[in-house]
């Protein structure tokens, strides 16, 4: 359920708003400039954003009203099947190729979307915008239902339910059905049913286009290098002939009944965790009022479904809280969400370094994580407190990380925490709202999309950072607090009178343990949904205690730590590798050798201002084991990794340090090469701390033997996930066909985990 959302959500939508410009102080937050909003006579909605990025194409989607939810019992898969029929029968699509652009087609459970990804002009000179506003207007207006291409598309559709049909997609029906299990959510997935798609005939296909495919149900989208004026006429000349209800008649004898325009998120009924139940992102209107479904009985108690099955390796448990989405249209909302996110950021952290604690062995939950989204697909915000571990761990795992959520709850954060996670939040944004020129159309689209379901004001993005630079003038290290105790009661106060009911408890796990019993034979897991309720709940008389604080340092090496460095090593200073410089006409890189043999190649960039990407590449991987040290490049840049300590700073240090300076690092290795990825702000003297990390990676790591185990630990899992994924097992059988004994180029294996030392691994 993890969407990320960046340093605000500064985004997005209503028809009527305040003027573009900053925040105001009675707490409006102002309109994207550029944004233009309109409404054809046939009631067609229209949203159209210049945006040159990338110069010369543009984004068109038109989002029709109509998803899986407005199927009726007798109808699951038939949105899927009409957008598959629609789009694939209509000719001016067919007329785009070989012109530069891409089309394609989803349906979801709240809208169907057909979209086209354009140059402005064709090859020939085409004005694309207006073909590609024809095309999508035949699409869902005119479509052709000939039975060929009915009976075409049936198979088709077939075909990618039995392509969807994996373990993980199972796993995700088996969450969405317990979360949403009072609404049709739960129960109209949109790939729909095989028994009902094999046996719809014409008239069924036809008569469900009928009745949601008209203008008002209808939403088009045009983001890209286009003038405003320009694609607002072409958008009139395209679809204001369409009638308002095309195929109000079918024939003679049947007429589609009148459906109005359906609101951009799914009109189905929710039943709140903290009570209660109603309707779209901000709650109301309340169920049972005028035009609403009544909500169904809330059960007295929500219990754990387990969901068991032999290809699943480890076991996660989620529990969910659901509740209203507030939407994003003032200030006070803004600073309510930046208080959210504060929240998990520093929960998250303290995950880290909890994981980080486990000395004398490997902690025993793989993940934690507490995460809160909106949903513009769903219609609702949910809370997810979610633990992975081993079969044989899984109940010490759900036990730490409930009392983790538990001392967040009592003790807070400190000061320290909230300044450090608010001042890194909003040097995020402020990154944002540099780029906000390189944005690409399909990101912008996607976003005011979105923001429409989720009734948010759209702001551009030195928007969205004035008005966030606003509301962290009202964050209070109490509120902070007060909302981690709102957002975490449901996992905090869980089992106790008057806690908020969760809205769903399920645990995927495996038929058997990790591994075998004494006699080789696997052994079952037991579980039962009682274990699961006990292992949630807070043992009587558990205390609590506050984080510690952490001492962030602001460079990692002093200026005398960096010229002690530069004489040892002999590298060469910036003047005086000037005339060793050589500059690539072909491709703009400038090519450099320093004296002590590495070569550094640098290219200038506007793609992403302020920010900058460097890679550090060591040539060997995983191609330099041998028979005796096999999986040791492997491990030994997990256990690298998973150390994350340098010099005389522990992880949670250099972890801070990242945090608060945008320093993104990854450390990998393949069959080739060890890379070490760094992506950070130029801005504070970034460029300059990340080398400092580098430098110190490279030369004063730090091997911790709960590192190592925790690496060997992670690659023994995944030899056992191989072995139940068909699609891993057939690769690694497929290069142990080819290349023989040598295992260079599979994951290691049990053995050779076990025969490997932390001496050899660290020594040069």
């Amino acid at each position: 359920r993890r969407r990320a959302q960046r340093a605000a959500d500064q985004a997005c939508s209503s028809v009527a708003a305040p003027e573009a410009g900053v925040a105001s102080a009675v707490g409006g937050l102002p309109t994207h400039p550029k944004l233009r909003r309109g409404v054809l006579d046939n009631g067609l909605h229209y949203v159209i954003l210049p945006n040159a990025v990338p110069p010369r194409r543009f984004e068109a989607h038109l989002e029709v009203h109509a998803g899986s939810i407005d199927e009726e019992v007798d109808e699951q898969g038939l949105a899927h099947l009409v957008e598959h029929v629609t789009f694939l029968g209509s000719k001016k699509r067919e007329g785009l190729l070989g012109t530069g652009s891409r089309s394609n087609a989803y349906t979801d459970f709240h809208h169907t979307v057909f979209h086209i990804h354009s140059p402005l002009e064709g090859p020939l000179g085409q004005p694309m915008v207006r073909l590609a506003l024809e095309a999508l207007e035949e699409i869902a207006f005119q479509p052709r239902f000939l039975p060929q291409r009915i009976e075409k598309e049936r198979r088709a559709v077939l075909a990618e339910l039995q392509m969807m049909n994996t373990i993980e997609y199972r796993v995700d029906c088996q969450l969405l059905e317990q979360l949403h299990s009072e609404n049709r959510l739960g129960n109209r997935f949109p790939i729909g049913k095989q028994e009902q798609i094999v046996g719809w005939d014409h008239d069924t296909v036809r008569r469900y286009h009928a009745k949601h495919y008209f203008p008002a149900n209808t939403t088009l989208y045009v983001v890209g290098d286009v003038d405003a004026d320009e694609c607002a006429a072409l958008v009139e000349e395209a679809f204001g002939d369409t009638p308002a209800r095309p195929h109000k008649v079918l024939s003679e004898d049947v007429e589609v009944p009148e459906k109005p325009r359906r609101q951009a998120a799914p009109p189905v009924v929710h039943l709140w965790s903290s009570g209660g139940a109603g309707v779209g992102p901000t709650g109301v209107p309340e169920a049972g009022s005028s035009g609403v479904p009544v909500a169904p009985p809330r059960p007295p108690s929500t219990q754990p479904v387990l969901f068991q099955h032999t290809l699943l390796e480890s076991v996660q448990l989620s529990v969910f809280a659901k509740v209203p989405v507030e939407s994003v249209t003032n200030v006070d909302a803004l600073v309510n969400s930046l208080m959210v996110r504060i929240v998990l950021s520093a929960f998250q952290f303290r995950v880290s370094a909890l994981y980080n604690s486990y000395l004398d062995r490997p902690p025993p939950f793989s993940v934690v994580e507490l995460d809160h989204s909106d949903s513009g697909r769903e219609g609702c915000a949910v809370t997810t407190f979610s633990v992975t571990a081993e079969p044989e761990h899984w109940d010490e795992a759900v036990r730490v990380a409930a009392l983790e959520v538990r001392r967040l709850v009592a003790n807070g954060l400190s000061e320290g925490e909230m300044k450090r996670f608010l001042s890194a939040l909003l040097a995020d944004s402020e990154q944002l709202a540099l780029q906000m020129d390189r944005v690409p159309s399909v990101d912008n689209l996607d976003f005011i999309m979105e923001s429409d379901a989720l009734g948010h004001c759209v702001m551009d993005q030195m928007q969205g950072n004035d008005a966030l630079v606003v509301a962290a003038q009202s964050v209070t290290l109490d509120e902070v607090n007060r909302t981690a105790r709102e957002l975490c009661r449901f996992v905090s106060e869980f089992g106790r009178d008057g806690a908020p009911q969760s809205a769903a408890i399920v645990m995927s796990c495996p038929e058997a343990m990790s591994r075998p019993g004494p006699d080789g034979a696997p052994v079952p897991f037991v579980v039962s949904p009682e274990d699961v309720n006990d292992a949630l709940q807070a043992p009587e008389g558990i205390e609590t205690f506050a984080s510690a604080e952490v001492d962030v340092p602001d460079m990692l090496m002093t200026r005398g730590d960096v010229a002690v460095a530069l004489q040892r090593h002999a590298a060469s200073t910036v003047a005086s590798v000037v005339p060793q410089r050589v500059a690539d006409p072909k491709t703009g890189a400038v090519q450099i050798k320093l004296r002590n043999g590495i070569s550094v190649n640098y290219k200038h960039t506007l793609n992403e201002p302020c920010n900058a990407m460097l890679r550090v590449v060591a040539p060997g991987g995983r191609s330099m084991e041998d028979v005796k040290s096999g999986g040791a490049v492997a491990v030994g840049t997990r256990t690298l990794s998973e150390g994350g300590c340098v010099a005389d700073y522990s992880r949670e240090q250099i972890e801070l340090f990242c945090v608060s300076n945008l320093i993104n690092c990854m450390l990998e290795s393949d069959e080739e090469f060890v890379t070490m990825d760094f992506h950070f702000s130029m801005r504070e003297e970034g460029l300059a701390k990340s080398l400092q990390l580098l430098h110190l990676v490279l030369t004063r790591p730090r091997w911790e033997g709960s590192a190592f185990e925790r690496a060997k630990q992670l690659y023994a899992s995944h030899w056992r996930a191989s072995t139940r994924s068909l699609e891993r097992a057939a690769s690694n059988t497929l290069i142990q066909t080819l290349l023989g004994e040598d295992r260079r180029f599979t994951d290691p294996a049990p053995e050779e985990l076990d025969a490997l030392v932390l001496e050899r691994l660290s020594s040069p």
